[in-house]
């Protein structure tokens, strides 16, 4: 389910991830009988100082290690 991931990206998202919005969902043979690719947008923000590439790179990678490790999500 769509909550599960989200949940899951909140608590693997940082400090600064700030918006989390599910923009597409696709369901078709391409992706399997029983899967369905779901879109996010994610946006990162910091009060105090200006976000690095690097920095925002890093948490993007922590969301995805995460989804797949408990979600079994697989990035297309």
């Amino acid at each position: 389910p769509a909550e599960k991931l989200l949940k899951t990206i909140r608590k693997h998202g940082g400090n600064t991830l700030v918006h989390i919005l599910l923009f597409d969902v696709y369901q078709s043979e391409d992706v399997g009988d029983n899967n369905k690719s779901l879109a996010f947008s994610l946006k990162f923000q910091s009060e105090t100082a200006t976000l690095t590439d690097l920095e925002v790179d890093q948490d993007v990678e922590k969301i995805l290690k995460s989804l797949k490790e408990l979600n079994g999500a697989i990035q297309r």
